[in-house]
């Protein structure tokens, strides 16, 4: 009987367990199991058939350094208040972010962001503005990874709404 017992409790603490684990790994809500990146060529597809709203999340000087010809610059902190103003705009296209991470920090919090204001759908660019730099060239103005974490941390205490985004 007391071998049986520990047994159940063996087997319960297993299922637990993988309950937890399983939480950890699910996708965020409203995501389902799709990754929110696209890639440079898809989005270089989308935008030469004019179904991508471009976004640039990053401060102001940083865009007037340099941005993707055509972007729109709206910061990560505005986004949540400007949530239907983004919808509107893109008007049936995939709002496409794009920060200056190559972890895509600031452009992935920027898609949780609008998902959580009610806006699905949205992508962030994979790689960045250094991925499109790599690709184009021009001029830089965008931070290494490390200063780009921390902005990014600054910035998503100052929104209690901004969900943290998996780091690769």
């Amino acid at each position: 009987m007391q071998a049986q017992r520990q047994t159940w409790v063996i087997v319960w603490g297993l299922a637990l367990a993988g309950a937890v684990v399983g939480a950890r790994q699910a996708p965020p809500p409203g995501r389902g199991a799709a990754d929110p990146r696209i890639g440079i060529e898809a989005f270089e597809a989308l935008r030469a058939r004019g179904q991508a709203e471009v976004i640039d999340v990053r401060v102001a000087a940083s865009f007037q350094a340099g941005h993707i010809p055509g972007a729109v610059n709206v910061q990560l902190d505005e986004v949540g208040r400007r949530a239907p103003e983004l919808h509107a705009r893109a008007n049936g296209r995939v709002i496409v972010f794009y920060c200056s991470c190559p972890e895509e920090h600031a452009s992935l919090a920027a898609v949780r962001l609008l998902d959580a204001h009610g806006v699905p759908g949205a992508r962030a660019l994979a790689g960045g503005y250094p991925a499109w730099i790599a690709r184009h060239g021009g001029r830089g103005g965008y931070l290494s990874s490390a200063a780009c974490a921390a902005m990014y941390a600054r910035n998503a205490s100052s929104d209690s709404t901004v969900i943290t985004p998996r780091m690769r």
